[in-house]
């Protein structure tokens, strides 16, 4: 069997999310088909998988390699079990690491002037901007929540859905990104009588598009905050940043990774350490040198 029709057969049969399988097709349309659907599964070699992963590595796209690299190893362990090769060649091949470029975020002096300008501005995407800074929200998370979800009386938001668009342009509700994903955070009762003052009277989603009343999709929620950066002088992040600008104020005003982990809905508070190690930093640097001023 080749490559081709195995990788056919073994998509067929997973049990995913819709956005991982598109990026499943995606990777072996791009990467796997061109240099190793020809190739029996029996004599895939470790020097053919290695062309394969130099494709993006050349092009610079670090990510993209890794992510091809998990995949492959899928697909050469599962045939592998079902007998096609006697042993995965992806054993004798190191997984290239890709380390991400840091995002971008305000610090909360920056993310409150930001606030001031739209709300004098009268944004109509403000609540949104309010609730991506002050509760680190991810974008497809912001575009899935609706009123119903944020209990002004309990001050809670549940975040239990997100809206992804899909391969065919389409835009849908989903289940959150993880398990861990799915979270009700505990609000402030000041952020639940802002809310309260700006929830209109229909409710519905919260996000919504200013030209046609509708919910708008996670593109267009990024080119809603492009624009509302640039008009109000800003340095510019992206809607992503946002999150970051809650998780390094979080950290600054020394909130516990744990209680983090929670607020931005991660897997483990290993994940939250490492993605905010380099804010954890100035935190250790300002306590031990108030320690060291005890002693030196």
């Amino acid at each position: 069997m080749i490559m081709k029709e195995w990788s056919a057969r073994w998509l067929c049969g997973l049990r995913l999310k819709p956005r991982t399988i598109e990026s499943y097709q995606a990777l072996i349309r791009h990467y796997i088909l061109p240099t190793l659907g020809a190739v029996e599964l029996a004599e895939l070699s470790t020097e053919a998988i290695q062309a394969a992963l130099a494709v993006p590595l050349s092009a610079g796209h670090g990510r993209t390699a890794e992510q091809l690299y998990i995949l492959l190893a899928q697909l050469c362990r599962a045939a592998a079990r079902a007998g096609h090769m006697e042993r995965s060649p992806m054993d004798a091949i190191l997984r290239p690491y890709h380390v991400p470029t840091p995002t971008a975020w305000w610090s909360p002096e920056d993310a409150a002037r930001f606030l001031r300008l739209r709300q004098l501005a009268l944004d109509p995407h403000i609540v949104v901007w309010v609730i991506a800074l002050c509760c680190g929200l991810r974008r497809g998370e912001l575009c899935g929540l609706q009123w119903q979800d944020i209990d002004l009386q309990q001050c809670t938001i549940r975040v239990t859905r997100q809206r992804i668009t899909l391969a065919d342009g389409r835009t849908v509700a989903a289940p959150p990104k993880s398990r861990s994903s799915a979270r009700t955070l505990a609000i402030p009762a000041d952020l639940a009588n802002w809310l309260t003052a700006h929830r209109p009277a229909t409710g519905g989603y919260v996000a919504i598009s200013a030209t046609t009343g509708h919910p708008i999709t996670p593109g267009g929620l990024d080119s809603a905050w492009r624009r509302a950066v640039r008009a109000s002088g800003m340095p510019p992040i992206t809607l992503h940043g946002c999150r970051h600008t809650c998780g390094a104020a979080a950290v600054r005003a020394g909130v516990a990774m744990r209680v983090l982990q929670d607020i931005m809905g991660h897997s483990s508070d290993a994940v939250t350490s490492q993605i905010y190690a380099h804010v954890d930093s100035t935190a250790q640097r300002a306590a031990l040198d108030s320690i060291t001023g005890l002693m030196i």
